[in-house]
């Protein structure tokens, strides 16, 4: 196995110097681009594309500065090399310690090298978790840079989606608002959150009924049957098979946590949104009493196997219950089919006041004007703990099926 310094500057000079020249074949330095044979304090070097000829035969240890590590790894990635390690993680181990030989008889095992390999990665996304934090201390989220390239078409084409579903179902009079990230970005961007990549609205469960009184007349409707399936008209199909006997029709596919809509041509070519329904709750029921409902339901699920016989018994309790009311009242909440208003999804211990939502307000949404909340705060604050700070996964596009090949820059 050959050993190959990548960078033969002073920091080369010195793991040199560490290591010996007994074991190290070549130095390897993008400055250097000649074919002629050079040496460097008495080792040959060679170029960049020599190294990638070689890479099967070698072992790179990466001799640079700390601000060139992360560059070179990158460089190395490119092409595929992935038996290399960080000369200053070698450093922080006891392998420097030992006798030259008994030292790279070590380094020949893989699981040695590959646990270096870890190491510098940990310490790689400290120091990126600590840059990150630096950049969101001195950064105001509200003037964040709407997203870019493939993302930001993407959103467009989801405006363009909903805005044309609202238009074909404007004859119902009904009111889809903004939900979850979709309202997070009406109050924070005034249109998407620049990383976000998916479509939620609410109903509340008497528009819910009319929508999919509509839907079974005028549309394709179905039941998850698994990640892959859709139950329609008792017969089960997979995505494509759907797309394919139903191209460019709304289908709708009922979830146990939500209803999705969808349109397009194959499973490769589709778009579609969330819809997710909120319940109105009779003013003499407690929070205390529907948690306690909450988890008996939970556990009644969590015995039932299948997702469609999961959507028919929750279509069955939401029949059932009487405290569940068509009018409204004091109370509003997610619905049971609204997986955001489970103990243990969010904190169930109040209910969201009916008169901090209604009456419904447009608001500016991109080039475009769409429902939202009274109080979109009071909402939020259900959702999430605290929505003008930038959060866990900033900038992570979460939601990339259909169109995750393509590039985001």
């Amino acid at each position: 196995m050959q050993f190959v310094l990548f960078g033969a500057g002073r920091k080369g000079e010195e793991a040199l110097g560490y290591l010996g020249t007994k074991h190290i074949t070549y130095f390897c330095d993008n400055q250097f681009a000649g074919d002629t044979e050079e040496l460097r304090y008495g080792i040959p070097i060679i170029s960049f594309p020599k190294l990638v000829e070689l890479q099967k035969e070698c072992v790179v240890i990466v001799s640079v500065g700390n601000n060139y590590i992360s560059e070179i790894c990158e460089q190395l990635e490119a092409v595929d090399i992935q038996d290399y390690f960080i000369y200053e993680e070698l450093k922080k181990t006891n392998l420097l310690g030992k006798e030259p030989d008994n030292f790279f008889l070590e380094l020949q095992n893989k699981e040695t090298r590959n646990i270096m390999f870890r190491n510098y990665y940990k310490f790689l996304f400290s120091i990126t978790k600590k840059q990150l934090e630096f950049l969101k201390s001195h950064s105001d989220i509200t003037t964040l840079k709407p997203a870019q390239g493939v993302l930001r078409k993407r959103q467009y084409d989801l405006l363009d989606f909903v805005r044309m579903f609202l238009d074909d179902i404007a004859k119902l009079e009904i009111k889809p608002f903004l939900v979850f990230g979709n309202l997070v970005g009406a109050v924070r961007h005034q249109g998407f959150v620049p990383w976000d990549d998916d479509f939620d609205l609410g109903l509340i469960r008497s528009e819910y009924e009319k929508l999919m009184k509509f839907a079974n007349e005028k549309c394709v409707v179905g039941i998850r049957c698994d990640i892959n399936h859709v139950e329609i008209a008792g017969r089960c199909f997979n995505w494509d098979e759907v797309y394919q006997l139903y191209p460019d029709q709304y289908i709708f596919v009922i979830n146990a946590e939500m209803t999705q809509v969808y349109r397009g041509t194959s499973a490769a070519k589709y778009i579609g949104m969330d819809l997710w329904v909120y319940d109105f709750y009779k003013n003499d029921y407690t929070i205390t009493e529907h948690v306690t409902y909450l988890e008996q339901l939970s556990a009644k699920k969590r015995k039932i196997k299948s997702e469609k016989d999961i959507v028919l018994f929750l279509q069955k309790e939401i029949e059932d219950n009487p405290m569940i009311s068509m009018e409204k009242t004091k109370y509003f909440y997610p619905g049971i089919d609204n997986c955001g208003g489970y103990v243990g999804m969010k904190k169930c211990d109040r209910w969201i006041p009916t008169e901090d939502i209604f009456p419904l307000q447009k608001v500016k949404y991109e080039h475009t004007m769409l429902w939202a909340p009274k109080n979109m705060e009071t909402l939020l604050n259900y959702d999430y703990s605290n929505f003008m700070e930038f959060p866990y996964d900033v900038g992570i596009a979460s939601h990339a099926i259909g169109w995750e090949g393509q590039s985001l820059k």
